[in-house]
């Protein structure tokens, strides 16, 4: 967790999976505050250069298993509901990894 620590220059700029990487960690630990305060400012980055190394996708996933688990449930419905809407016209891959996620929106 260090090391993901250090390699963060920049929460809205920065290598983004860092970001990602880092929050699961804190999931993982029973920190969803924390997983949340990281995985925030990576949606409010341009979509270039090292921003476009972790998906729009795979944030909204992670931030609504950080809010559910906030007991929160508002907010994670809302991200849910983005993937919903991001992924209904996907490909049956995309589909089928959505289904797959510990967290996924019903349909």
């Amino acid at each position: 967790m260090r090391a993901f620590e250090r390699g963060i220059y920049s929460r809205t700029l920065g290598f983004t999976r860092t970001n990602y990487h880092l929050a699961r960690h804190h999931l993982a630990r029973g920190e969803p505050r924390r997983a949340a305060d990281l995985l925030r400012p990576a949606l409010q980055g341009s979509l270039e250069s090292s921003n476009y190394y972790v998906t729009h996708t795979e944030v909204h996933q992670l931030l609504a298993e950080a809010y559910a688990r906030l007991g929160q449930p508002d907010s994670a419905l809302v991200h849910r509901r983005w993937i919903a809407a991001a992924l209904a016209q996907a490909d049956s891959g995309a589909r089928a990894r959505l289904a797959a996620a510990p967290d996924a929106p019903s349909r």
